[in-house]
């Protein structure tokens, strides 16, 4: 218990590589946990499309802020996690900290639904004997939130690259000692010479 409060709420130490995935797991796993326990239970925002268009509107929006909120939550556990991570490079972890804000300005952006514009999508949906359509209201974002997206995909696969794929360097440095050379088994010495 002790080990999992300073994996995921403290910001001191290093981690190593391999460690680092199996927190990432636990982190997807936690989220995709409470996304099923709210859906099973009747906590989130689901419900069933009647059809009309201010329905469709607030289910987008509490979908929305429901999103932002997990986001919010998951924030600190990914940024102890990877800021560890980072230190374990020899870096402060300053650009997680970028990444972790600029994801929940995205969700807030989006819970916010700020420039979107409405739309409907038409489906056609098949009943026994006959086809039906049926319109349900989607909102648009703008360009501007794509765009925002798009950067923000940009500069995850740059965090996924130095954090998931860079080893850390080896030896103590200015975060603590390396992680792995707790966990290597000790050199025994060198044997005497014979005479």
């Amino acid at each position: 218990m002790r080990r999992a409060v300073w994996l995921f709420l403290s910001l001191k130490g290093r981690l190593s590589l391999l460690h680092w995935w199996g927190a990432m797991a636990a982190l997807c796993a936690v989220t995709v946990g409470l996304i099923w326990v709210s859906g099973r239970f009747g906590l989130g925002p689901w419900s069933e499309p009647s059809g009309d268009t201010q329905s469709s509107i607030d289910t987008f929006g509490a979908l929305g802020w429901y999103g932002a909120a997990l986001t919010l939550l998951m924030a600190f556990p990914f940024c102890a996690v990877s800021i560890k991570r980072r230190h374990d490079r020899g870096h402060s972890g300053l650009d997680v900290v970028i990444y972790a804000a600029l994801l929940g300005l995205r969700a807030v952006w989006r819970a916010m639904q700020l420039g979107f514009t409405a739309a409907e999508s038409s489906e056609r949906a098949v009943s026994q004997s006959e086809f039906s359509v049926f319109f349900v209201w989607m909102p648009e974002p703008p360009p501007a939130y794509h765009a925002f997206g798009t950067l923000l995909g940009c500069y995850a696969i740059y965090l996924l690259a130095i954090l998931g794929f860079s080893e850390g360097t080896c030896g103590a440095n200015g975060y603590g000692p390396d992680p792995l050379a707790a966990a290597a088994p000790p050199v025994p010495p060198p044997a005497p010479p014979s005479a």
